[in-house]
């Protein structure tokens, strides 16, 4: 982990870490002289001399330079510090991923499945338009967001393993051109047959199973690398109405469609898949992506507190978005990683790949929002949501906090909503 308050480039000074993959990390910075908020992707210090992974944070900064679309994250600078680091500058986002809003509903409306896919699709036609390919659609990579206007937005993030459709020649070849990299539920067979023609209709099937597990709430065909390539060599698809029946005809088609093994069976384009999804937006049945369900709390013991409410009362707090990397340990002292999705007063939703006991303690470590600083509060496992064996929705409540994060947390969901 970087220091936080370090200053990157000159111009960006870190306040804290918004979230972690295998090769880089993500921070929220502010820029020194205008005091605006981004976010700034650095590779993880053991990867800084990896010449493929500075390669990546490279070519995702020119893929992004290469699109402009309001449903794809928004590059602002890029460049390599003094120490011969490379860096990503981007829009920073304040929403809740996807894949944070299917862990804790388990499913999405087909109003609001349309209407994120939809955004999608029309995103990922930009993309492919600039002559690029995402390579790894999938929840996880997609973001619902406020834009400045109070109207509801969904946009495409991550361009790690973003590619030329059409490679020139003497461009460097990378290892993920001939190796499996990516996430296996969300690959088409193509990319994991390792063939040469996987092109744009790789990313139309991520987003057909994208709109699966919507409507679902599970993948077609989970497992590693070698078990999803078995079962998509082996398997019919399956398809929505076996899992849900009352989908509209119309979307089951067209999920089928973008799910094809073959490419040649599947949309021809993102545009056209964007146009199918439009004639089946329905009227109704829209919810508010970016008001995650209350979940009664008890009330954390603050310092200079009233009493704690009599036993068995629940008060519901109001819940903002908040990504930060958070670190956790359980009664017996073993400590995991999480990521959170949103925060209250009265606790935080955590997503993490370790499972854990309903009502048990924990102690959960992470950066406020506001200053960046890093606290750790005990909590108590309210709530648990169990996706799938490595993803796992935590609602945790604090059972005692001090007056100041109290009063952070609390200016910060006020200022969000």
């Amino acid at each position: 982990m970087r220091d936080i308050g370090s200053i990157i480039d000159g111009r960006y000074v870190l306040r804290r870490e918004v979230g972690r993959g295998g090769v880089c990390a993500v921070y929220e910075a502010e820029h020194t002289h205008t005091g605006r908020m981004v976010a700034v992707k650095m590779l993880l210090p053991e990867m800084a001399a990896n010449e493929e992974a500075r390669e990546r944070v490279l070519g995702e900064a020119r893929a992004l330079g290469g699109v402009r679309h309001p449903c794809i994250v928004d590059v602002l600078d890029a460049g390599i510090t003094k120490d011969n680091e490379p860096f990503l500058v981007m829009e920073m986002l304040r929403g809740r991923s996807l894949e944070g809003l299917l862990v804790a509903r388990q499913r999405l409306s087909v109003a609001d499945t349309v209407f994120v896919t939809r955004y999608v699709a029309n995103g990922l036609a930009a993309v492919h338009g600039s002559g690029s390919i995402h390579r790894d659609v999938k929840p996880g990579n997609i973001f619902v967001v406020r834009s400045p206007s109070m109207t509801v937005r969904v946009k495409v993030v991550d361009f790690g393993l973003v590619r030329p459709a059409k490679p020139a020649p003497q461009a460097p070849r990378l290892t993920g051109a001939q190796s499996l990299v990516g996430t296996p539920e969300y690959m088409s067979f193509e990319q994991l047959m390792l063939r040469e023609d996987v092109g744009p209709r790789a990313d139309i099937y991520a987003l057909g199973v994208t709109v699966f597990e919507c409507l679902t709430g599970q993948v077609p065909f989970p497992g590693s690398f070698q078990e999803v390539l078995v079962q998509l060599a082996t398997r019919p698809t399956p398809r929505v109405r076996d899992v849900r029946d009352d989908v509209p005809q119309v979307l089951c088609d067209i999920t089928a469609k973008a799910m094809s093994r073959e490419p040649a069976d599947r949309f021809a384009t993102a545009t056209e898949m964007a146009e199918a999804l439009a004639r089946c937006t329905p009227d109704r049945g829209f919810t508010n992506l970016l008001d995650h369900v209350a979940v009664p709390v008890p009330a954390p013991i603050k310092t200079g507190a009233p009493p704690p409410l009599p036993s068995g009362h629940r008060e519901r707090a109001a819940r903002a978005p908040y990504q930060t990397t958070v670190r956790l340990k359980d009664e017996n002292g073993q400590g995991f990683e999480g990521r959170s999705e949103d925060i209250s007063e009265g606790g935080i939703f955590v997503i993490t790949a370790t499972p854990v006991e309903k009502g048990s303690r924990i102690d959960v470590r992470f950066a406020l929002p506001v200053t960046g600083s890093i606290v750790s509060f005990p909590a108590q496992v309210r709530w648990i949501v169990e996706r799938a064996p490595n993803k796992v929705a935590l609602g945790l409540a604090f059972l005692a906090i001090d007056d100041g994060s109290h009063r952070l947390i609390r200016e910060y969901v006020t200022a969000v909503l």
